[in-house]
Formats: structure tokens, sequence, C-alpha cells
């Protein structure tokens, strides 16, 4: 392998840890500090790599789509300037969510809302591979041009590193901020968090909305950069990934989340396929990407619940307003017996 086979490997892990990343950022916002199971939380992430796709290749009369028979988007025309595309993924991502929150978080419990996600995965799934003017079928789009062209690889790392840095900060800033304090008194004691006066469902579809808009931002970040998607790249297993680095790297801790993504999405996913191939067995190599990750899930499950890096103590007192902390000082130093 010559050095620029190895730089351009480099580049693709990075860009698969920056994509993972970013999704595994949302889902910790959902499952980590808000408590909200979505099995289909793959789903939007491939809604955001279909968004994407399509608005980079334009429409289906696009040179690329027509000489590959491409049929998406039913026929409209989407191409976008970068980073619109993205961006139009995200916002793609938050409708879906909006719509698929208020069926399911008002009339269900969580329990059966996240059996029901798993029904919209399959729902969809089966709409995505069977209706071809949708995204193709089963063949999917491919072609898809990179932003800056095939030889500004190392611009598009820069790019998609920003992107995980920007979700980052507002990932930290959220959860760090008094509604953060919310999300977690939902998680841990919703009953007595409606006790209090804390609206549940407008604090959980919010933060459904946001996280699952993330999802959909890095599967457009990861399509620009694989140039194809299909049903064959979203299927149910993949969010056994995102949940296995959330657990993993720490769940309600941010940079744990982002730690996960580069060792049970990235690391692990890559070391596995290392392993020297079994003639008698050729899909043995691929399953035991499932079943190592299946494997170290449980084992933190077991052993370490809390993660690589457990979720950190807030000193909430620090969050209050300075009036707030000011006025109590000034009672405390009254209340002094003279």
């Amino acid at each position: 392998m010559g050095r620029r086979e190895v730089s351009f490997y480099i580049y693709t892990l990075v860009i698969f840890a920056c994509s993972f990343g970013i999704a595994s950022l949302g889902l910790n916002l959902q499952y980590g500090l808000t408590g909200t199971l979505n099995f289909a939380y793959v789903l939007f992430f491939a809604l955001g790599a279909y968004i994407g796709g399509m608005v980079a290749l334009g429409s289906q009369n696009a040179p690329i789509a027509q000489s590959l028979g491409e049929q998406f988007a039913f026929g409209l025309s989407l191409s976008l300037p970068y980073p619109l595309g993205p961006l139009a993924a995200a916002l793609a991502g938050a409708l879906l969510a909006a719509v698929v929150g208020l069926v399911l978080k008002r009339s269900l419990r969580d329990d059966f809302g996240a059996l029901a996600t798993v029904a919209i995965f399959l729902v969809a799934y089966t709409l995505a591979g069977s209706y071809t003017p949708a995204v193709n079928g089963y063949d999917g789009i491919a072609g898809i041009p990179s932003p800056f062209g095939d030889e500004n690889t190392l611009l598009y790392v820069f790019v998609a590193v920003g992107w995980l840095a920007l979700s980052y900060i507002i990932a930290a800033a959220l959860s760090n901020s008094p509604y953060g304090r919310r999300m977690r008194a939902i998680r841990e004691h919703p009953e007595a968090a409606e006790a209090l006066g804390k609206p549940i469902f407008r604090t959980r579809m919010t933060v459904f909305i946001l996280s699952n808009a993330m999802a959909a931002l890095a599967g457009a970040v990861l399509v620009a950069f694989v140039s194809a998607w299909s049903p064959l790249s979203w299927q149910f297993p993949e969010t056994l990934v995102f949940f296995s680095a959330v657990i993993v790297g720490g769940r309600g801790n941010n940079l744990g989340a982002v730690l996960g993504a580069m060792l049970i999405g990235v690391a692990l996913q890559q070391a596995v396929l290392f392993l020297p191939a079994i003639p008698a067995a050729p899909t043995l190599i691929p399953a035991l990407q499932w079943v190592i990750t299946g494997v170290i899930t449980i084992m933190f499950l077991w052993w370490r619940p809390s993660g690589l890096l457990p979720e950190r103590k807030t000193n909430w007192r620090s969050l209050q307003p300075w009036s707030v902390r000011l006025g109590a000082l000034r009672l405390g130093a009254r209340s002094k017996p003279q």
C-alpha cells in the first residue's frame, strides 16, 4: 500500500469518525440525557444521507443520474450549493422527527413508543426499497459528486471535523445548561419532574427533534464522501452501533459519546476486517462485527454501565444567573449572627 493509499485510508477513518460522532452526540441527547428510546434512529441517519445525496446530484435528469438510470425525488430538482445540502438534510430529519414524535410520544408510553419505532423503521425500509420513484428502490443512489472535487479530500476532512465540532458545541451547551438539568430530571424521575411543573412532553419533543436532526446531518456528512447510498447501508442492526457507542463511551457524557463512536463505529468495525478470511465461511468475518459489538455492549452493561467516561456531576449552582447567586449571598450574610 502506497503513501497515497494510506493517506486516503486515514481520511476515510476520520470522516467516518466525524459522521458517527455527530450521530452519537444526537443519540446521547435523546437516550443518554433524556432517556428516550428510539430504535429507528438509523432511519433519520439514512434520510439525511438520501437528502444530501439527492441535493448533490440535482435531479434524475442530471448526466450522472441518467447514465446510471436512477429515479429519485419523484423527478424534482433539488440542486443546492454546499453546505445547504447538509442543512436541508438536518431540516428534513427535524420535520420527520416532529411527525413521528407527535404520533408516538403523546399517546404511547415509553416502552410501547420504542416498539413502535421498530415498526416505523420496517415500514420506511420496505417503502424505500420497493417504491422506486422515491429513492431509486433497492439500487439506491450512486455517483454522488464530492462537494469539493475528488482531489480535495483533505479539505472535506476539515469540513467534516468542523461539523463535528459544531455539533459538540451545541450538545455541550444544551446538556450543561439548566435545560440539561430538566432533561436529566425527566430521565431519572419523570413523575417527580411532572409534579414540579416541568413540561415533559415538550422537553422530550424538543430533544427528539434536535437529536434526529443531528442524525440526518451525520448521514449527509457521510454520503458526500462515500458517494453512494442504498437500503443495504442502513439496515436495522446499524442502530446497535450508535447505542453501543453511547453505552461504551459513557451515557450522558458528550465526550464519551464521541469516544464511543470512534471505538465502536470505526476502530472495532475496521479491526474485524483485518482478521484472516475463512474460505469455508466467507460471511463469518462480516458477521463477527455485530457479534463482537453485541458482546462488548453486554459486558459494559453488566460490569461498567457508566461507560468509559461516566457522566460527570454538574455544579448546577454555577449555572444560576448572577442576580440569583448574588441575592443568595446577601441573604446568607444577613442571616449570620451579629
